[in-house]
């Protein structure tokens, strides 16, 4: 998964859900993990994240931004793909 195309210190992020509606984060920080622009990232590569062997199914891609971003409206590119 790659988010691009943000808006200049927009705190953006996506976060990925299972078929069961399981997240597949690996977060312990929660509230403040994986935004781009914001603490680094907390651990995680904002803007690219890879999940090895996914479940089977449709995934959810929740793409949301902190209320503490400098812009009201944001542009942002989300694109997955798939590799074997």
């Amino acid at each position: 998964m790659n988010l691009s195309g943000l808006a200049d210190g927009s705190q953006t992020r996506w976060w990925a859900f299972n078929p069961q509606g399981v997240s597949g984060e690996k977060s312990s920080a929660g509230s403040i993990y994986c935004y781009a622009n914001y603490l680094d990232g907390s651990g995680c590569n904002p803007g690219t994240r890879t999940y090895t062997n996914p479940q089977a199914g449709v995934w959810e891609f929740v793409v949301e931004s902190r209320r503490t971003s400098p812009l009201l409206s944001n542009t942002f590119k989300l694109e997955a793909s798939i590799t074997q």
